[in-house]
């Protein structure tokens, strides 16, 4: 699946152009989709692959952080089992 970085999706937000952005829950956390259908993204961690979110506060300040005010969340194949309590 195709990436996005910090960068491109800050300049993004500036611009009003992010499209829709989804929080999608994974087993253990959550990773950013940026778009939708056959034009979605994944957010990219600094080292490769995917990034990871383990809590949904942690998607929130992220998001704040690059100018982002409104996402969605996606729980259907969320699972907490990997969490801590």
């Amino acid at each position: 699946m195709p990436m996005i970085d910090t960068p491109v999706l800050r300049q993004l937000a500036r611009t009003g152009k992010t499209g829709r952005l989804v929080a999608k829950g994974v087993p253990g956390g959550f990773v950013v989709a940026v778009g939708e259908g056959l034009d979605e993204q994944l957010l990219r961690a600094q080292r490769g692959g995917a990034r990871k979110f383990k809590r949904l506060d942690s998607v929130a300040s992220y998001f704040h952080t690059v100018g982002v005010r409104h996402f969605e969340v996606e729980l259907a194949q969320w699972s907490d089992a990997s969490l801590e309590v």
